[in-house]
């Protein structure tokens, strides 16, 4: 079950079904599964559109990367295929407050942006995912088992406690921008303050995706 959210109040038009071919020629995707597994892109290109998009990411407050931090993986990752790549960002040591902060700038300004942050969990005496979007956007969409708007006073965080598994669904938050747009940041953080050790606190970016036809 999905909830979803609007930041501003919604705008109810009418609207006539489109063929969905020529639907599907406005979507323009990155290509994650064309990237080597492991590699840390920080440059990606929407193919056949002549725009890219560029990541950086800056740690705060103690936020140690793993190895893989920023790097392309193989799936599954919130619920999506084994043949579905993503990008993972890790903290290494996952102390209370520590987070990085992530900076999606594009080459040109795009409409209808939309992306999806995976498995946002709540590890018991060890970490509990938090995500703030520093660019708030037009409207998201969150699993059930999560709470939040994405404001400071109010990041997006799991209900309850229970690890969520890389099969499933129930972890993702869909953000989705009206535009026309240039960058978005995000802040991606821990906010348990008990801890644990063994700490895995990590979540996943997937494709990025833009309409080209207004």
């Amino acid at each position: 079950m999905l909830r979803a959210a609007a930041w501003t109040t919604p705008v109810i038009a009418l609207a006539t079904a489109a063929p969905a071919q020529a639907a599907s020629r406005c979507v323009n995707k990155t290509n994650f599964n064309a990237l080597t597994t492991g590699t840390k892109p920080t440059q990606i290109a929407f193919p056949g559109t002549g725009v890219t998009a560029t990541l950086s990411y800056v740690g705060y407050g103690g936020f140690t990367g793993s190895s893989t931090n920023g790097a392309v993986q193989n799936g599954p990752q919130g619920g999506n295929p084994n043949t579905q790549k993503w990008i993972k960002f890790e903290n290494d040591t996952a102390s209370y407050g520590s987070g990085l902060d992530v900076k999606i700038v594009f080459s040109e300004p795009v409409n209808k942006l939309s992306f999806t942050l995976f498995d946002l969990d709540w590890a018991d005496g060890n970490h509990r995912d938090a995500v703030i979007a520093t660019t708030p956007p037009t409207s998201f969409t969150i699993a059930s088992a999560l709470q939040g708007n994405g404001t400071l006073n109010n990041p997006w965080r799991k209900i309850n406690v229970g690890e969520i598994p890389s099969t499933s669904l129930n972890g993702n938050v869909q953000l989705n921008y009206t535009g026309p747009i240039t960058e978005v940041t995000f802040r991606y953080f821990q906010d348990l303050k008990v801890q644990g050790s063994n700490h895995n606190q990590l979540i996943g970016l997937s494709d990025l995706a833009f309409d080209k036809c207004l």
